[in-house]
Formats: structure tokens, C-alpha cells, sequence
């Protein structure tokens, strides 16, 4: 039960990553195409204009040791709470099912299981803001420092503008119309050169090029939330 609750917390945590980030790549982008339209207005401003793909370089560097690291350190002791309440719960569905449930005993260990049900379930949205919390923290450091990388290679390729912007022609990997239109947006820029890609120096300078984000489908979490138990009442 364990890995199915750590599996969970990923999924939790690849969900609000992919909000974060898709709003700050949207918003850089937005932002370094209008300062590419101001520098061309300029009088006698010569212009190089690249493009890298922010989301995939992030995404990247959070999954690198320092920030798994961190957020095991965070949701560790919370996923051994989760399944300590589990594991009791899943114990007073086995004597449940071998006492009389008119008895008195049954309905003490009913009351004991809706009260783990309520503990969990509280425990439960804590750990999903506390890693919503560090989650954002950890995609703004990566942004900062895929930002940097970026700046230096600018300047080492001679580009005054680089745009953020995943490759228009990429295929989708979202399954939904909400992130598929978040997948849109990202590719803001339609037509450029390839040549004109920062990505793959990026990945090269930044040292993740053999990381890759988790693409894997969220596990279910840990039974004990109420599926089954002493206060259901069935046989």
C-alpha cells in the first residue's frame, strides 16, 4: 500500500506542476514577445530572435536529486501517517467481519473506524497543500535557473530575444480539452527555425539530459477513505 500512496502523492504533485508552470511559460512568453516588438520599433535595433522550451527544461530540473530529495523529506513522514490510519482501518475490517453487528463491540470499532475515515481524510488535504505549497516554490527556483542558463547561452549565440515557446509541430500529451489548451497556448510561437532552438544546448548546459519528466498514469491511493470497513454496515 505504501508505493500506491507514494505514487499518489507524485500524481498530486505532477498536477500542480503542470499548472504552475504552463501559467509562467504562457506569461514569459507573453512578455519576451512584446519586448521583441519593442526592440524591433526601435530606431537602428538589430535583433536575434530564439526560442527554447521552458516547460520541458523545467520540468527537468525539478525532477533532478536536490528537488526529489527535498520533497521526499516532505511527504515521507506524512505518507507513513496516511498508512499507519490505513493499516488500522484495514484491521477493523477484518474483526468486523466476525462480530455481531447488533453488538456492542461492533459498534465501538464502527465509531473507531468513521473517526480514522475523518483523520485521514483531513490528513489527506493536508498533504495535498503541502505539496501544492513546496511544489510551486521548488518550480520557481527551476525557473530561475533554467532562466540563467538561457541567458548565458543568448549571449555566447548572439540572441538579443529568446521567446518561450514549445515546438508547434510536438505532439500532444495531454488527454483533456482544459490542458490540451494549456499544450496551445504553450506553443506560442508557430513558425521559427530550427536552428533558432535553444532546448537542446539548454539541456546540455543545465546537465539533464538523461532526466525525463514522469509521464506515467496516476496509481489510486491508499484504500481507507471510506471504500469498505466496520462502518459500512455490510455483510
Amino acid at each position: 500500500m505504501r508505493n500506491t500512496q507514494t505514487g499518489g502523492m507524485r500524481g498530486m504533485r505532477r498536477g500542480v506542476l503542470g499548472v504552475v508552470v504552463g501559467v509562467s511559460l504562457v506569461t514569459g512568453a507573453s512578455l519576451a514577445m512584446r519586448a521583441g516588438a519593442q526592440g524591433q520599433a526601435g530606431v537602428g535595433v538589430a535583433g536575434r530572435v530564439a526560442t527554447v522550451d521552458m516547460l520541458t527544461l523545467v520540468e527537468r530540473v525539478v525532477m533532478t536529486a536536490p528537488f526529489k530529495v527535498e520533497m521526499e523529506a516532505l511527504t515521507g513522514p506524512l505518507a507513513a501517517e496516511m498508512q499507519a490510519i490505513a493499516d488500522r482501518q484495514d484491521a477493523l475490517v477484518q474483526q468486523a467481519t466476525e462480530l455481531d453487528k447488533e453488538g456492542e463491540q461492533f459498534k465501538t470499532m464502527q465509531q473507531e473506524y468513521l473517526g480514522l475515515d475523518e483523520q485521514f481524510k483531513q490528513l489527506r488535504t493536508k498533504v495535498q497543500s503541502e505539496i501544492d505549497g513546496l511544489s510551486a516554490k521548488q518550480v520557481q527556483r527551476a525557473f530561475a535557473q533554467v532562466r540563467e542558463a538561457v541567458d548565458a547561452l543568448a549571449k555566447q549565440e548572439g540572441y538579443t530575444h529568446v521567446l518561450a515557446s514549445r515546438d508547434a509541430a510536438a505532439a500532444f500529451r495531454a488527454v483533456d480539452i482544459p490542458n490540451t489548451l494549456q499544450e496551445v497556448l504553450a506553443k506560442s510561437v508557430v513558425v521559427s527555425p530550427r536552428a533558432d532552438d535553444l532546448t537542446e544546448k539548454a539541456i546540455d548546459a543545465l546537465g539533464v539530459r538523461d532526466v525525463q519528466p514522469q509521464t506515467d498514469a496516476e496509481p489510486s491511493g491508499v484504500k481507507g477513505s471510506g471504500e469498505q470497513g466496520a462502518g459500512s454496515g455490510k455483510e
